[in-house]
């Protein structure tokens, strides 16, 4: 039913071709009995078959919702691939249920659409001789059957397990090959980011074997340039290995965000340095805690959890263990709570050429012999996709404090500066021990005097006058770095 009325396509015979449709819908029209009334049915248009120029951009989709649920996306992916390699040789999974009720078939198993969509999947990885792609089909078959991502035993009674059970015999598996996916929540992140990483993989490969095949002359393509460029965009957030990138957590952690209780806690390595951790319970269940991610900086430690958007969380959600690294707890909850007031104050904005946004810089102060001096800095920029850098910055080899100022106000300028207008939103935070030195607004004053001299020397070489007055950028800028 859609809006109270019934399509025409779902009561009309299956596989019928356009001109039969018509034909059908016209007579349907004309005529009304007591039992039949046309303002009870709607015409949607039939559906004979699927372009095979539909395909790609339905994969690259797919890809792109691979973030939220891999496992679904596979399998789509893999009828998708089929319908464009051996769909002219075959009826529309549509027409197949279809069928089954003209048959008076409702409650056959073997016309569930989910059972025909993995018995073709699984046909399609074999028709291609992939091993690799046939038994992480299998794989994710068997994980959807038990509720991925929260894999969970099913009732012995259930239309699941009766249908995971005739899989099982059908493929000949033992329970070694279905008990490590039945403790799929068990596995570490590293295992299920892995995994995750594997389906996207193998998604790509099914993407760039349909590109392949397709005529050179022909358009690849029934999408926008603009759509195609944001989609992909948007892939390369989630799923792209940068340098300095802060990498995504897995698809359970996502799922599970609003169940977690995050421990952050510094310890020692097996090289006895202090790294920071960032373990998870989920509430009300009994699961030992298990570490998400690994760093020796707080400050990427942070923006991990802010690249998650973790930091929807309640602060009462997250805590921090003592620690024995000079940094106070509530100098550590502080900077957290400031970062994820900062972050989330502007949403991610959708753009087809990703520019920078946001940057937050950290000094890291330390004391010796009654003198405060800054050791380091860390930098965690953000830009419009969403997407999280690291830029950490050593400062142990400048001897004065202003030299070191200076060296931080430069790096944090060569992001301003390719910003329009320099509308680049940046704050800084001063670490472990404060520095007697106005460190925060030093910098502050530097950059100021980097922007005056820039739209100087732009007022000279064009010898027109700036967009905005000094005075009224001036104040811009210092909202944008206050965070306003």
């Amino acid at each position: 039913m859609i809006a109270g009325r019934i399509p025409f396509w779902a009561v009309l015979p299956a596989g019928i071709d356009d001109r039969e449709y018509e034909r059908w819908t016209t007579i349907a029209s004309t005529i009304s009995t007591e039992n039949y009334t046309p303002s009870d049915y709607i015409d949607l248009g039939n559906l004979p078959s699927i372009s095979g120029n539909e395909c790609l951009g339905a994969l690259l989709w797919q890809t792109y919702k691979a973030r939220n649920d891999p496992v679904k996306s596979l399998i789509k992916g893999a009828l998708i691939a089929n319908y464009y390699f051996f769909g002219s040789n075959e009826r529309l999974l549509c027409d197949e249920v279809k069928q089954g009720y003209s048959k008076r078939q409702l409650d056959s198993y073997l016309l569930d659409p989910y059972t025909i969509v993995f018995e073709k999947v699984i046909k399609f990885f074999e028709s291609i001789n992939d091993k690799e792609g046939l038994d992480l089909v299998k794989e994710c078959i068997i994980l959807r059957l038990l509720g991925y991502p929260f894999a969970m035993e099913l009732s012995a009674s259930s239309p699941k397990q009766e249908l995971l059970n005739r899989l099982v015999q059908k493929w000949h598996w033992n329970e070694r090959q279905l008990q490590p996916l039945k403790s799929y929540k068990q596995w570490p992140e590293s295992k299920k980011l892995a995994y995750d990483g594997k389906i996207v993989n193998k998604l790509t490969y099914l993407y760039e074997l349909v590109l392949l095949s397709k005529d050179k002359k022909d358009k690849p393509f029934d999408m926008s340039l603009s759509d195609i460029r944001m989609l992909t965009n948007q892939i390369s957030v989630w799923f792209q290995k940068k340098p300095n990138k802060i990498p995504k957590c897995s698809t359970y952690i996502r799922a599970r965000s609003n169940d977690l209780l995050l421990t952050i806690a510094c310890e020692p390595d097996t090289q006895h340095r202090h790294v920071w951790k960032v373990y998870a319970t989920v509430a009300e269940e009994k699961e030992p805690m298990s570490v998400l991610f690994i760093d020796s900086s707080l400050s990427r430690v942070v923006g991990w959890i802010v690249s998650q958007n973790l930091h929807g969380l309640k602060e009462a959600h997250i805590r921090f263990q003592q620690n024995a690294t000079g940094l106070s707890l509530i100098k550590a909850k502080r900077f957290m709570r400031n970062a994820m007031e900062f972050f989330s104050a502007t949403p991610s904005l959708p753009s087809k050429d990703p520019k920078w946004h946001q940057m937050m810089v950290a000094l890291n102060g330390i004391a010796a012999n009654d003198y405060k001096t800054i050791e380091s800095a860390e930098l965690l920029i953000k830009n419009t996709l969403g997407e999280i850098y690291f830029q950490p910055v050593n400062l142990s080899h400048i001897e004065k404090n202003l030299l070191k100022c200076y060296e931080v106000s430069l790096i944090m300028w060569r992001y301003i500066k390719t910003v329009p207008l320099f509308a680049l939103m940046y704050r800084v935070e001063m670490l472990y021990v404060n520095t007697s030195y106005h460190a925060q607004k030093t910098i502050e004053d530097i950059i100021g005097k980097f922007r005056k001299k820039t739209i100087s020397l732009d007022h000279k070489v064009s010898g027109r006058q700036p967009l905005l007055r000094a005075d009224k950028l001036n104040r811009l800028y210092q909202n944008r770095s206050a965070g306003i």
